[in-house]
């Protein structure tokens, strides 16, 4: 009755077209199972765009998990008094500018200022709830605060200094 695969196969396809059920399970008409049967290049490319999505945002994470370690290690160096409030505000502006293509968590308040005073803030905002500060380390503070309030106001960007290369080359390795 069955001489060849050809046969066999044929008489599969018209016995499910008689009963009228598709051969995959999951499809519920013929629209469907020829749908899902000739878009597998749809598939293909589906699977590549979220594999680079998924790369892109593990390249995200990973910038940002490196931001975070190297802002602690500045509010360490901070907190043992090895840099002042200003280079420390430098080194948070180096750590934005070169990581600019993700952007900096901030208060949208804050966006139509320059980015020196940005950072600025930023760092009082952390140093602010993470460091116990000394007596000279609080009139630094206090210093550079009422420095940052008057860039803020003005508008006008506060001037710092360059970050120190200890912090700097910690950074990059």
């Amino acid at each position: 009755m069955f001489s060849s695969a050809r046969s066999i196969i044929a008489t599969l396809v018209l016995s499910t077209i008689v009963v009228g059920t598709p051969p995959l399970a999951g499809s519920e008409s013929w629209a469907d199972f020829f749908r899902d049967l000739f878009s597998i290049a749809d598939y293909e490319s589906m699977i590549e765009d979220e594999n680079k999505l998924t790369d892109q945002l593990n390249r995200k994470d990973a910038v940002i998990l490196g931001r975070l370690n190297s802002k602690n290690r500045v509010i360490d160096a901070l907190e043992e008094g090895k840099i002042s409030f200003s280079q420390a505000a430098a080194c948070f502006y180096f750590i934005q500018k070169e990581t600019n293509d993700l952007l900096e968590i901030s208060d949208k308040n804050f966006k139509h200022l320059p980015k020196e005073t940005q950072s600025a803030i930023n760092l009082l905002q952390w140093a602010k709830s993470s460091i116990k500060m000394s007596d000279a380390q609080q009139q630094d503070y206090e210093k550079f605060r009422v420095l940052v309030e008057n860039s803020e106001c003005e508008g006008s960007a506060v001037s710092l200094p360059l970050p120190p290369v200890f912090l700097i080359t910690d950074m990059f390795n």
